[in-house]
């Protein structure tokens, strides 16, 4: 199991878009909008797509991948682009 550092950078080198709402707690049901949670949080954060590829030892393909939503993507790769940018999954009953 690998272990992931989490190492934030504040230093505004990414600006979001005026299209791009800060990130909140939202609900995802496909891989696409999980990507594009993902990537906001990165922006966010000023991190890299690259960044993230060194911080989690996967390539910048792979990490775009994630953002674009692939289905192709392990599971436990996903993961760890969620500790980087400290998001945390939660399962729970629809409706409950």
């Amino acid at each position: 199991m690998r272990t992931v550092t989490t190492i934030k950078k504040l230093d505004g080198r990414i600006k979001l878009k005026p299209s791009e709402v800060a990130f909140s707690e939202r609900v995802v049901f496909d891989p696409a909008e999980m990507g594009k949670a993902l990537r906001l949080r990165r922006r966010e954060l000023g991190l890299t797509q690259r960044d993230v590829a060194t911080m989690t030892g996967r390539s910048l393909r792979v990490i775009g991948d994630i953002e674009r939503g692939r289905t192709t993507v392990e599971i436990g790769v996903i993961f760890d682009y969620a500790s980087i940018v400290d998001i945390d999954f939660i399962l729970k009953v629809r409706g409950k």
